[in-house]
């Protein structure tokens, strides 16, 4: 009897204990990596001796959308058809490959493609970029950003706007996601072309906007049921 009285004390302490040990934490979520191709904004310029900053526009995308940054290929001069330090930017990314395991893909281009006399082009050469990306990183989510306008003041150059809107034709892009990013209002640089580093954050702060509450081709992107990063 007495064993007995002592087996079950014993059993009601382990199942005290046991009520008292925390529950295993749940494994770490790790953030999307989103890759970002582009012209000298991307490569950080604010002016064009050249003079960076830091902190990038894509910096702040990421960080407001939760993802991590992965390969940046940053072509300046270069546009979906006009040739910058490596070429253009289906050359740059050929030349230099995303990772094939890449979740997001954003593609910023389309303003050294102003001075082109035929932007039709452009839709051949947008799809093209996109047709590499998708070989590259098969799984990918592609968001084409687009041009930034340094004067959103309505003073457009030439072919900026025809441009602008064939990057996002459905003939270029198909469903693929887009947002115009000549909307997009930035403090300039004394060079009159880029981005201050407060523009940089702007810039950043706006696309990661657009992306999350209103794209303008497809569907924006949500969180995630944690609430830690945006996903499709």
């Amino acid at each position: 009897m007495h064993r007995a009285r002592w087996a079950a004390g014993l059993t009601a302490a382990a199942a005290m204990a046991l009520a008292v040990i925390p529950q295993t934490t749940a494994a770490a979520i790790t953030p999307p990596t989103v890759a970002v191709i582009g012209d000298s904004f991307t490569a950080a310029w604010t002016g064009t001796n050249p003079t960076t900053t830091s902190t990038p526009w894509y910096q702040y995308t990421a960080s407001d959308l939760g993802w991590h940054v992965g390969n940046v290929i940053a072509d300046p001069g270069a546009g979906c058809l006009a040739r910058g330090w490596y070429g253009t930017i289906a050359q740059a990314l050929t030349a230099h490959p995303i990772a094939a395991n890449t979740n997001y893909v954003l593609l910023q281009a389309g303003l050294n493609d102003d001075n082109l006399s035929d932007p039709n082009a452009i839709d051949a050469a947008v799809a093209n970029v996109l047709s590499i990306i998708r070989l590259q990183a098969p799984n990918a989510v592609p968001i084409v950003i687009g041009s930034f306008d340094p004067i959103p003041s309505g003073n457009y150059g030439p072919q900026e706007i025809p441009v602008a809107r064939h990057i996002g034709d459905a003939q270029s892009i198909g469903s693929t996601r887009y947002t115009i990013a000549l909307m997009c209002t930035f403090e300039v640089s004394a060079d009159g072309t880029h981005p201050t580093a407060r523009g940089h954050q702007q810039i950043g702060d706006w696309v990661a906007w657009h992306i999350a509450h209103g794209l303008d081709n497809g569907t924006p992107l949500h969180q995630d049921p944690t609430g830690s990063f945006y996903t499709v």
